[in-house]
């Protein structure tokens, strides 16, 4: 899942809202 997000957007940016965020789904929602 969080792999289909990073592709869309910038994988780096989807690590370090990873590290951030303990939810990988948060940070997916963030980015939209």
């Amino acid at each position: 899942m969080a792999e289909c997000e990073a592709t869309l957007h910038l994988p780096r940016t989807a690590e370090v809202r990873h590290e951030e965020n303990p939810m990988p789904e948060q940070a997916a929602a963030a980015a939209f």
